[in-house]
């Protein structure tokens, strides 16, 4: 995600994050079951102007939000009550090399992880094998204890056709302006696979753009949350 442009001159906060809202209420719902405590740090990787802080902030929680997010041209700040909010732009490349102040409690990715693997510009698989790499690197260097890894993801139902999912890339291109095909996207079955673990919990519904209805759209917004020691030995 090095100079990523990708949202350039988009009011991310009103327009795109309102339009995968499905996503987000996923997000919600089942983190208000993994953050039952205060005083916790919680590291949002590629949270762009904050959708994660917000979230977490309705939660009622007093903990801090570390947000790890490249892009120059999404400036919104938050408005926050509860969370303790630290923004660092900078590249989740870069972010491997910095000596953070804090250790997380629990690692946070909310429709980033195909973007960040993209930014590593080769071919599908090889850019997922760097992601997978990275992040590992990343966990273990900076996670406390019993720290967690929840990641809010995209993907395309199981089943679609070649048409169908053009049809639903044409939409979205109008809608939010970029889509990916299949293989940019990650599955939870490749998570597992590359983790070599198991998830705690995985939770799906279907990802509802504005203008769509459930069953028009053939996407899907999943949650998977994994122990990081699970992951990093």
């Amino acid at each position: 995600m090095d100079n990523f442009q990708k949202f350039e001159g988009i009011d991310y906060s009103n327009n795109f994050a309102k339009k995968i809202n499905s996503m987000h209420q996923l997000v919600a719902r089942n983190l208000k079951e993994m953050i039952t405590s205060d005083n916790l740090n919680i590291f949002d990787i590629g949270g762009g102007p904050g959708i994660g802080a917000s979230i977490i902030d309705r939660l009622d929680r007093n903990v801090r939000v570390i947000n790890i997010e490249p892009s120059k041209n999404i400036e919104e700040i938050p408005d926050l009550k509860n969370v303790d909010y630290v923004t660092f732009r900078q590249s989740f490349k870069d972010a491997l090399d910095y000596q953070f102040p804090w250790k997380a409690d629990h690692f946070l990715m909310i429709s980033a992880a195909h973007e960040i693997a993209l930014s590593n510009g080769k071919s599908p698989i090889e850019n997922k094998e760097y992601f997978y790499a990275n992040l590992k690197d990343f966990m273990r260097n900076n996670s406390n204890p019993n720290a967690l890894l929840s990641i809010g993801f995209p993907n395309y139902k199981i089943g679609v056709t070649e048409e169908e999912m053009l049809k639903q890339r044409e939409y979205v291109d109008n809608t939010i302006g970029h889509s990916h095909p299949p293989e940019e996207f990650f599955t939870v079955k490749e998570f597992m696979t590359a983790f070599s673990a198991e998830p705690i919990l995985f939770d799906q519904t279907p990802m509802i753009l504005s203008g769509e209805s459930e069953e028009e759209t053939k996407l899907m917004a999943n949650f998977a949350v994994f122990k990081v020691s699970d992951i990093v030995v």
